[in-house]
């Protein structure tokens, strides 16, 4: 059989060999750790409390996330709800809707949310990178910070510089800022007399071009055309992908973050080399072009469930692509959604990133495809 598939052969290499770096796994609806870790720890779920001591780094993804005790590497968080305490020794790299930082990190902070604090117990070794729709900032960060968001407030003490881009701006009593401050506002910010800024103040009003809502459609043009080529070339696959999706949405967001966030280190370890250049810009091809699998599975995902929901016969090639422009246009809708939406759209993109590698594991083993997900909306159709 390898003779006969040796695409799948490559692309599950590209996606597989990186996983088997990791230490131990837990996917589930609700996921409680304790103990001691000895390696790295990947997770994801719809309820992960991580109370343990970790030696290596944390990846987790799910709804609400909660790590606690003592991180030896680094921590990637995504999700709906995110709090962080106890010690990680390096960096943090965090996105959500309402994230709580409370932890000591040992270097740089990343950090995007609809909702960000960094409380006043936080500590941040090196530089923070922190944007969202609402930031407060009351901890200690002993390096640069560099903020964006629609309302920030500070009142911690930053040893470096301050860059903070906002609409609306405050540096409280209490403030310690040894560095310089610049902001860029379409007004000025308030700064309590009582607040101690160290270097020099610097004020750039904005008055930036913003591009008009209706011009995100666009991308549905060429997605949609994107989208009938792959139903016309590999219909099974679609439709198996899309199946295994609603079959263990948990397994899937795991696996294809995981594969997210290793590919990409296992590519440009490769072209750290000469030799390795040669492996590595091809990894590096067939991941993007999997991202963009996984964008196309997803929306056909939405349209299935779309279709099922107000029984709509997609049994035919012609109806699944109008169910498939319905659902890039709600996808498109939803990028309106501050934080949110984006991140719906991205936890669909990791599971059918997921789903994708599975298929294609099973498709090189022989497993016939039950694309059941067409099945239920035609019998929908018919009911009705």
């Amino acid at each position: 059989m390898r003779h006969k598939k040796p695409i799948l052969v490559v692309l599950l290499t590209v996606f597989l060999l990186p996983l088997l770096s990791l230490a131990e796994q837990d996917a589930g609806e609700r996921i409680n750790r304790r103990g001691i870790v000895s390696d790295d720890y990947y997770a994801a779920g719809g309820t992960i409390d991580i109370d343990a001591d970790v030696k290596g780094d944390v990846v987790a993804a799910g709804g609400t996330l909660f790590i606690g005790r003592q991180i030896s590497g680094d921590v990637i968080m995504a999700g709906g709800t995110l709090e962080l305490r106890g010690k990680v020794a390096d960096d943090v790299r965090m996105a959500g809707g309402d994230i709580t930082i409370e932890a000591t990190i040992g270097d740089d902070l990343i950090v995007a949310g609809g909702r960000v604090d960094i409380a006043e117990e936080a500590r941040v070794g090196g530089n923070a990178y922190v944007g969202g729709g609402e930031l407060t900032i009351d901890g200690n960060i002993k390096g640069d910070l560099n903020a964006g968001g629609g309302r920030v407030y500070i009142s911690g003490v930053i040893d470096g510089d301050v860059k903070i881009e906002g609409e609306d701006i405050e540096i409280a009593k209490g403030a310690r800022i040894r560095g310089n401050l610049s902001y860029t506002s379409s007004q000025e910010a308030k700064i309590s007399p009582d607040a101690v800024i160290g270097g020099k103040v610097t004020f750039t009003r904005s008055d930036r071009y913003r591009p008009h809502p209706a011009s995100r459609f666009i991308s549905v043009i060429p997605l949609s055309v994107a989208g009938i080529a792959l139903l016309l070339l590999f219909p099974n696959f679609t439709a198996s992908a899309t199946t295994r999706m609603a079959s263990d949405f948990w397994k899937h967001l795991g696996l294809g973050f995981a594969i997210l966030v290793a590919t990409p280190a296992a590519a440009i370890l490769m072209m750290a080399t000469f030799v390795g250049i040669w492996v590595g810009l091809p990894v590096m091809a067939l991941y993007l072009v999997s991202l963009l699998l996984a964008c196309l599975v997803a929306a056909f995902f939405v349209a299935d469930r779309i279709a099922g929901w107000v029984r709509f016969d997609v049994s035919t090639n012609g109806r699944r692509v109008t169910a498939l422009i319905a659902a890039l246009l709600l996808l498109t809708l939803l990028r309106f959604i501050p934080v949110l939406g984006g991140l719906l759209i991205f936890l669909l993109m990791l599971t059918a990133l997921g789903s994708n590698t599975m298929q294609l594991y099973s498709a090189y083993h022989g497993e016939a495809p039950k694309p059941r997900a067409v099945k239920r909306a035609k019998t929908r159709s018919r009911k009705k």
